[in-house]
């Protein structure tokens, strides 16, 4: 095969980290797809936000990122097959002392309630 069939995202998008085509196609916004996979007849999607600063939900101060935790998440079949959602979801610490937060982890009602196991869109 003369031409490569994979995503071209290091030429085409202005941000070589995400592909344009596979967020288009996935269509969550806000979110970035990272992995597509095959697990027998489902389909394994993985997604993350982009890293941007975080202000504390009390007190405001900027947060630290403590890193990422995979939520699994059952969404709406995809081409007839049925579709298992991945969603890194960013977890952060307040750097203020006094504040009585502690840590808090992303949420994001468009994609799926807290504790959910349903995307909102599969419900």
């Amino acid at each position: 095969m003369s031409e490569p069939t994979a995503c071209s995202r290091a030429r085409s998008c202005p941000d070589p980290s995400y592909c344009q085509r596979c967020d288009l196609l996935v269509g969550l916004e806000g979110f970035h797809v990272l992995e597509v996979a095959e697990r027998g007849e489902r389909l394994r999607v993985v997604v993350e936000s982009a890293p941007s600063p975080m202000g504390c939900r009390v007190c405001g101060v900027i947060t630290h990122s403590r890193g990422r935790r995979d939520v699994v998440l059952v969404d709406v079949p995809c081409f007839g097959r049925p579709v298992q959602l991945i969603w890194r979801k960013r977890t952060w610490r307040c750097a203020e002392p006094t504040c009585e937060v502690g840590g808090f982890t992303e949420q994001h009602a468009q994609l799926a309630a807290p504790r959910a196991l349903l995307t909102t869109r599969a419900c």
